[in-house]
């Protein structure tokens, strides 16, 4: 009996050609820029056909939005983990080992930081419903943590500082989060 939960060859292999496709655009990028990335050049140093690739990836944007959302995702993974092992109740030390996480994941992940956060790719829009909730997923972590600080009174001496509609903000990023 198949458990429902295990994914089966076809998909296991699906997932893992995927991954590889991700994989080379990545170093596509680190070579030729986030401007550079062709379809063709990722199917051609795979070996696939580029229709074989475009069952995959239909376009250069959604392989280009998957690569975006898988960032997000990892740099999300990143400051949450660079965290985690810090008491609950230290705040500033839970900031500041999140600050350090993002920082050394931007370093490692140098194509990942800049196709996030550098120059625009000329002719690409990023699909608010797809990467939105990515964006959301990697600032979650230090959204929370303002938001607990807040809650708990770390932030006291600065109370008379923040006004009334950061408070809000805060208060609404933490329910979005």
């Amino acid at each position: 009996m198949v458990d429902e939960a295990t994914p089966s060859r076809r998909e296991r292999q699906r997932e893992a050609t995927s991954d590889e496709i991700k994989q080379v655009a990545r170093q596509q990028m680190a070579e030729e820029g986030t401007a550079g990335l062709s379809l063709r050049g990722i199917a051609r140093q795979m070996g696939l056909s580029a229709p074989a690739l475009y069952r995959y990836y239909p376009s250069r944007d959604e392989l280009i939005t998957a690569l975006i959302v898988d960032a997000f995702h990892a740099l999300g993974d990143a400051t949450q983990a660079a965290q985690v092992h810090m008491h609950t109740s230290d705040y500033a030390g839970r900031f500041l080992a999140m600050t350090v996480g993002y920082r050394q994941w931007a370093l490692d992940h140098p194509v990942d930081f800049a196709l996030i956060y550098g120059n625009p790719i000329p002719g690409y829009h990023a699909p608010a419903e797809v990467t939105t909730p990515a964006v959301r997923r990697s600032t979650a972590p230090l959204v929370n943590l303002l938001n607990e600080s807040w809650l708990a009174g770390a932030m006291a001496p600065l109370d008379r500082a923040i006004s009334p509609t950061v408070e809000a903000h805060l208060a609404g990023w933490a329910q979005q989060a």
